[in-house]
């Protein structure tokens, strides 16, 4: 693992650990319902990719295979999408803490540049992901 992908990952477990324990993994009632659905959206795109194809790194693995069907035929990053959606949902519902807020978008910068860093190496990887980036957004279906 490279420190640059060390770093992430820190980055990464420390935010969403701190959304975790600060505020609540289940929502309430009204947040509770879209954040199920989330939750199942990132399950489908874990099934899709394949669990053997997914790396918490970015690098890619040696055996890795681009997934082009499922949420990734929208999204290039539909597990980081999902995870940014459920973590906004748990700010939504403790809108107040402003130390939730600042740990989201420490979050969302975080799987940004994690994201960017990952498509370098995917397109050294795989010579059709230039078309694939063209046909799909990171994280924002049209949009981004």
């Amino acid at each position: 693992m490279s420190k640059r992908s060390a770093i992430h990952l820190i980055i990464q477990f420390s935010s969403l650990l701190y959304l975790g324990i600060k505020g609540d993994l289940f929502p309430n009632m009204a947040i509770g319902i879209p954040a199920g659905l989330i939750l199942l959206f990132i399950i489908w795109s874990i099934i899709t990719a394949g669990v053997f194809n997914i790396n918490i790194q970015p690098e890619v693995k040696p055996q890795a295979q681009l997934i082009t069907r499922g949420p990734f035929s929208i999204l290039r990053h539909p597990i980081y999408t999902g995870l940014m959606l459920y973590s906004l949902f748990i700010c939504i519902d403790h809108s107040e803490n402003w130390d939730l807020w600042l740990a989201f978008s420490v979050l969302v910068i975080n799987f940004d540049l994690k994201a960017r860093y990952e498509e370098k190496l995917l397109l050294l990887k795989f010579s059709s992901y230039v078309e694939y980036m063209g046909n799909t957004s990171r994280f924002v279906p049209f949009l981004y």
